[in-house]
Protein backbone atom coordinates (compact mmCIF):
# COMPACT_ATOMS: atom_id res chain seq x y z
CA UNK A 1 0.00 0.00 0.00
CA UNK A 2 1.25 3.60 -0.67
CA UNK A 3 -0.85 6.12 0.27
CA UNK A 4 1.16 9.70 0.49
CA UNK A 5 0.97 11.84 3.06
CA UNK A 6 0.29 14.98 1.36
CA UNK A 7 -2.25 13.11 -0.41
CA UNK A 8 -4.39 12.52 2.60
CA UNK A 9 -3.93 16.14 4.31
CA UNK A 10 -5.45 17.25 0.69
CA UNK A 11 -8.66 15.13 1.35
CA UNK A 12 -8.48 16.33 5.15
CA UNK A 13 -8.98 19.96 3.43
CA UNK A 14 -10.58 19.91 0.67
CA UNK A 15 -13.95 19.77 2.69
CA UNK A 16 -12.40 20.90 6.06
CA UNK A 17 -14.38 23.80 7.76
CA UNK A 18 -13.03 26.98 8.74
CA UNK A 19 -12.06 25.62 12.35
CA UNK A 20 -8.91 24.05 10.77
CA UNK A 21 -7.87 27.55 8.88
CA UNK A 22 -6.39 29.14 11.82
CA UNK A 23 -3.14 26.57 12.24
CA UNK A 24 -0.04 27.86 12.77
CA UNK A 25 2.45 26.78 10.45
CA UNK A 26 4.65 24.63 12.98
CA UNK A 27 0.75 22.89 13.72
CA UNK A 28 0.38 22.13 10.16
CA UNK A 29 3.63 20.15 10.08
CA UNK A 30 2.79 18.38 13.85
CA UNK A 31 -0.26 17.50 11.69
CA UNK A 32 1.50 15.96 8.84
CA UNK A 33 3.73 14.38 11.04
CA UNK A 34 0.79 12.46 12.84
CA UNK A 35 -0.67 11.45 9.62
CA UNK A 36 2.59 10.19 8.47
CA UNK A 37 2.91 8.24 11.65
CA UNK A 38 -0.89 6.95 11.35
CA UNK A 39 -0.09 5.73 7.88
CA UNK A 40 2.78 3.55 8.63
CA UNK A 41 1.72 2.06 11.74
CA UNK A 42 -1.86 0.58 9.72
CA UNK A 43 1.41 -0.71 7.28
CA UNK A 44 2.51 -2.66 9.87
CA UNK A 45 -0.54 -3.65 11.44
CA UNK A 46 -1.23 -4.92 7.79
CA UNK A 47 2.06 -6.76 7.27
CA UNK A 48 1.06 -8.35 10.88
CA UNK A 49 -2.62 -9.68 9.54
CA UNK A 50 -1.77 -10.60 6.38
CA UNK A 51 1.44 -12.53 7.76
CA UNK A 52 -1.19 -15.12 10.50
CA UNK A 53 -3.59 -15.60 7.45
CA UNK A 54 -1.40 -16.41 4.70
CA UNK A 55 -0.57 -19.22 7.45
CA UNK A 56 -3.75 -20.82 8.22
CA UNK A 57 -5.93 -22.92 6.09
CA UNK A 58 -9.83 -21.92 5.32
CA UNK A 59 -11.23 -23.55 8.50
CA UNK A 60 -8.32 -22.05 10.60
CA UNK A 61 -8.80 -18.66 9.24
CA UNK A 62 -12.55 -18.91 10.90
CA UNK A 63 -11.47 -20.10 14.47
CA UNK A 64 -12.68 -16.86 15.48
CA UNK A 65 -12.11 -17.86 19.63
CA UNK A 66 -8.73 -19.65 18.60
CA UNK A 67 -7.65 -16.46 16.54
CA UNK A 68 -8.41 -14.16 19.38
CA UNK A 69 -6.13 -16.37 22.06
CA UNK A 70 -3.27 -16.35 18.74
CA UNK A 71 0.16 -14.13 19.18
CA UNK A 72 -1.00 -11.74 16.53
CA UNK A 73 -3.74 -10.26 19.79
CA UNK A 74 0.01 -10.23 21.20
CA UNK A 75 1.89 -8.50 17.99
CA UNK A 76 -0.42 -6.02 17.49
CA UNK A 77 -0.43 -4.77 21.25
CA UNK A 78 3.32 -4.67 20.89
CA UNK A 79 2.97 -2.47 17.51
CA UNK A 80 0.41 0.40 19.59
CA UNK A 81 -2.82 -1.20 19.45
CA UNK A 82 -4.72 -1.51 23.11
CA UNK A 83 -7.80 -3.39 22.15
CA UNK A 84 -9.25 -3.17 25.86
CA UNK A 85 -8.62 0.88 25.56
CA UNK A 86 -10.68 0.73 22.53
CA UNK A 87 -13.01 -1.53 24.02
CA UNK A 88 -13.83 1.09 26.63
CA UNK A 89 -13.86 4.37 24.36
CA UNK A 90 -16.53 1.85 22.08
CA UNK A 91 -19.06 1.06 24.95
CA UNK A 92 -19.47 4.87 26.05
CA UNK A 93 -20.83 4.96 22.79
CA UNK A 94 -24.51 5.78 22.30
CA UNK A 95 -28.20 4.67 22.86
CA UNK A 96 -30.27 1.40 22.28
CA UNK A 97 -34.09 1.15 21.75
CA UNK A 98 -36.44 -1.02 23.38
CA UNK A 99 -39.38 -2.58 21.83
CA UNK A 100 -41.50 -4.21 24.62
CA UNK A 101 -45.53 -3.72 24.98
CA UNK A 102 -46.27 -1.22 21.97
CA UNK A 103 -44.04 1.16 23.32
CA UNK A 104 -40.73 2.21 21.72
CA UNK A 105 -38.28 3.59 24.37
CA UNK A 106 -34.73 5.12 23.55
CA UNK A 107 -32.72 4.05 26.43
CA UNK A 108 -29.00 5.84 26.95
CA UNK A 109 -26.24 3.95 27.89
CA UNK A 110 -26.56 4.09 31.56
CA UNK A 111 -30.19 2.56 31.17
CA UNK A 112 -32.19 5.72 31.16
CA UNK A 113 -35.22 6.85 29.23
CA UNK A 114 -34.44 9.44 26.87
CA UNK A 115 -38.04 8.74 25.16
CA UNK A 116 -40.44 6.96 25.48
CA UNK A 117 -43.65 6.78 22.99
CA UNK A 118 -46.49 4.57 23.08
CA UNK A 119 -47.50 3.16 19.54
CA UNK A 120 -45.59 0.45 18.20
CA UNK A 121 -48.79 -0.95 15.75
CA UNK A 122 -49.04 2.58 13.91
CA UNK A 123 -46.43 1.64 10.72
CA UNK A 124 -45.58 5.75 11.27
CA UNK A 125 -44.27 5.12 14.58
CA UNK A 126 -42.49 1.55 13.58
CA UNK A 127 -40.90 3.18 10.58
CA UNK A 128 -39.27 6.15 12.11
CA UNK A 129 -38.19 3.60 14.40
CA UNK A 130 -36.43 1.66 11.68
CA UNK A 131 -34.74 4.66 10.32
CA UNK A 132 -33.72 5.61 13.64
CA UNK A 133 -31.99 2.27 14.56
CA UNK A 134 -30.12 1.68 11.40
CA UNK A 135 -28.98 5.90 11.58
CA UNK A 136 -27.93 4.21 15.32
CA UNK A 137 -25.94 1.21 13.53
CA UNK A 138 -24.49 3.37 11.17
CA UNK A 139 -23.17 5.90 14.10
CA UNK A 140 -21.96 2.57 15.98
CA UNK A 141 -19.70 1.46 13.17
CA UNK A 142 -18.22 4.98 13.12
CA UNK A 143 -17.40 4.99 16.55
CA UNK A 144 -15.87 1.35 16.10
CA UNK A 145 -13.34 3.37 13.88
CA UNK A 146 -13.29 6.29 15.82
CA UNK A 147 -12.12 4.08 18.76
CA UNK A 148 -9.72 2.70 16.75
CA UNK A 149 -8.27 5.33 15.16
CA UNK A 150 -7.96 8.08 17.78
CA UNK A 151 -8.98 8.77 21.59
CA UNK A 152 -11.32 11.30 21.08
CA UNK A 153 -14.45 10.01 23.27
CA UNK A 154 -17.58 11.95 21.64
CA UNK A 155 -19.81 13.86 24.39
CA UNK A 156 -23.52 12.57 24.25
CA UNK A 157 -24.78 15.11 22.51
CA UNK A 158 -22.73 15.41 19.71
CA UNK A 159 -23.59 11.50 19.45
CA UNK A 160 -27.31 12.73 19.16
CA UNK A 161 -26.43 15.62 16.99
CA UNK A 162 -24.60 13.39 14.82
CA UNK A 163 -27.56 10.60 14.10
CA UNK A 164 -30.05 13.13 14.01
CA UNK A 165 -28.04 14.10 10.48
CA UNK A 166 -27.37 10.61 9.68
CA UNK A 167 -31.08 9.99 10.44
CA UNK A 168 -31.42 12.57 7.59
CA UNK A 169 -29.66 11.45 5.26
CA UNK A 170 -31.08 7.23 5.30
CA UNK A 171 -33.83 8.18 2.92
CA UNK A 172 -31.70 9.64 -0.08
CA UNK A 173 -29.09 6.67 0.25
CA UNK A 174 -31.03 3.03 -0.22
CA UNK A 175 -27.03 1.74 -0.06
CA UNK A 176 -27.24 2.49 3.29
CA UNK A 177 -30.19 0.60 4.32
CA UNK A 178 -28.54 -2.56 2.15
CA UNK A 179 -25.09 -2.48 3.71
CA UNK A 180 -27.11 -2.60 7.00
CA UNK A 181 -29.09 -5.15 6.58
CA UNK A 182 -25.79 -7.39 5.47
CA UNK A 183 -24.38 -6.72 8.48
CA UNK A 184 -27.25 -8.13 10.23
CA UNK A 185 -27.55 -10.79 8.39
CA UNK A 186 -24.03 -11.82 9.16
CA UNK A 187 -24.74 -11.31 12.61
CA UNK A 188 -28.19 -14.01 12.38
CA UNK A 189 -25.37 -16.85 10.82
CA UNK A 190 -22.44 -16.40 12.17
CA UNK A 191 -22.91 -14.55 15.73
CA UNK A 192 -19.60 -12.37 16.72
CA UNK A 193 -16.90 -12.57 14.31
CA UNK A 194 -14.72 -12.07 11.18
CA UNK A 195 -18.08 -11.86 8.77
CA UNK A 196 -19.80 -9.60 11.06
CA UNK A 197 -16.44 -7.46 11.37
CA UNK A 198 -16.33 -7.77 7.46
CA UNK A 199 -19.87 -6.30 6.83
CA UNK A 200 -19.24 -3.59 9.28
CA UNK A 201 -16.16 -2.49 6.93
CA UNK A 202 -18.37 -3.08 3.74
CA UNK A 203 -20.65 -0.15 5.62
CA UNK A 204 -17.88 2.23 6.34
CA UNK A 205 -16.65 1.79 3.08
CA UNK A 206 -20.37 2.55 1.21
CA UNK A 207 -20.79 5.74 4.34
CA UNK A 208 -17.43 6.63 3.20
CA UNK A 209 -18.05 7.26 -0.70
CA UNK A 210 -20.74 9.27 0.22
CA UNK A 211 -19.54 11.61 2.49
CA UNK A 212 -21.25 10.08 5.16
CA UNK A 213 -18.40 8.99 7.64
CA UNK A 214 -16.32 12.44 7.42
CA UNK A 215 -18.77 14.54 7.82
CA UNK A 216 -20.33 12.83 11.09
CA UNK A 217 -17.01 12.51 12.39
CA UNK A 218 -16.79 16.72 12.53
CA UNK A 219 -19.87 16.61 14.30
CA UNK A 220 -18.67 13.67 16.74
CA UNK A 221 -15.48 15.60 17.62
CA UNK A 222 -17.45 19.05 17.31
CA UNK A 223 -16.87 19.55 21.02
CA UNK A 224 -12.81 19.51 20.77
CA UNK A 225 -10.66 22.38 20.80
CA UNK A 226 -9.33 23.95 17.52
CA UNK A 227 -6.01 21.99 17.28
CA UNK A 228 -7.09 18.77 19.13
CA UNK A 229 -10.27 18.95 16.90
CA UNK A 230 -7.80 19.45 13.43
CA UNK A 231 -5.76 16.29 14.47
CA UNK A 232 -7.63 14.10 15.10
CA UNK A 233 -9.75 14.60 12.15
CA UNK A 234 -6.75 14.65 10.53
CA UNK A 235 -5.65 11.26 11.81
CA UNK A 236 -8.86 9.26 11.51
CA UNK A 237 -9.23 10.86 7.73
CA UNK A 238 -5.78 9.29 7.29
CA UNK A 239 -6.82 5.56 8.80
CA UNK A 240 -9.66 5.39 6.80
CA UNK A 241 -8.37 6.50 3.42
CA UNK A 242 -5.72 4.05 4.28
CA UNK A 243 -7.50 1.37 5.80
CA UNK A 244 -9.81 1.10 3.02
CA UNK A 245 -7.06 1.85 0.29
CA UNK A 246 -5.09 -1.70 1.86
CA UNK A 247 -8.46 -4.01 1.81
CA UNK A 248 -9.33 -3.45 5.29
CA UNK A 249 -7.72 -6.17 6.64
CA UNK A 250 -5.86 -4.84 10.03
CA UNK A 251 -9.08 -2.85 10.48
CA UNK A 252 -11.45 -5.65 9.99
CA UNK A 253 -9.51 -7.78 12.42
CA UNK A 254 -9.71 -5.07 15.16
CA UNK A 255 -13.12 -4.58 15.02
CA UNK A 256 -13.53 -8.16 15.31
CA UNK A 257 -11.65 -7.97 18.57
CA UNK A 258 -13.69 -4.91 19.86
CA UNK A 259 -16.80 -6.72 18.88
CA UNK A 260 -16.06 -9.52 21.24
CA UNK A 261 -18.01 -7.80 24.40
CA UNK A 262 -20.26 -5.07 22.63
CA UNK A 263 -23.51 -5.94 24.03
CA UNK A 264 -25.10 -2.21 23.40
CA UNK A 265 -24.41 -2.58 19.48
CA UNK A 266 -25.64 -6.51 18.99
CA UNK A 267 -28.88 -4.84 21.07
CA UNK A 268 -29.46 -2.72 18.03
CA UNK A 269 -29.02 -5.86 15.19
CA UNK A 270 -31.53 -7.34 17.57
CA UNK A 271 -33.60 -4.59 17.51
CA UNK A 272 -33.51 -4.92 13.87
CA UNK A 273 -34.82 -8.22 13.78
CA UNK A 274 -37.42 -7.15 15.52
CA UNK A 275 -38.43 -4.04 13.94
CA UNK A 276 -38.30 -5.94 10.36
CA UNK A 277 -40.31 -8.54 11.91
CA UNK A 278 -43.12 -5.83 13.03
CA UNK A 279 -43.15 -4.14 9.59
CA UNK A 280 -43.88 -7.74 8.08
CA UNK A 281 -46.68 -8.32 10.33
CA UNK A 282 -48.12 -4.58 9.36
CA UNK A 283 -48.31 -5.42 5.60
Amino acid sequence: MNIETDNILKKFGKNNDSRSSVLSLSQQLDMKAVVAETIDLLNKEDEVFKQYYSQKTPAEKIDFEGYLQSETLTKINGIGFDVQHSRDLFNNGSFYLSLENNILAIIGRNGEPLLIQEGLNNPEVLEAADVLNIASIVIEAILLVVSIATTVNPSPKAVAEATQSVVQKITNYPAIRIAVSKIVEAYNQSGIGFSLAKAIFELIKECHSIGIVISTVRKLFSSLSIWDYALAIAKFTAYIVAAIASGGIALIAKIAMILVDSVYFIRKLINYNQIQSLLENKT
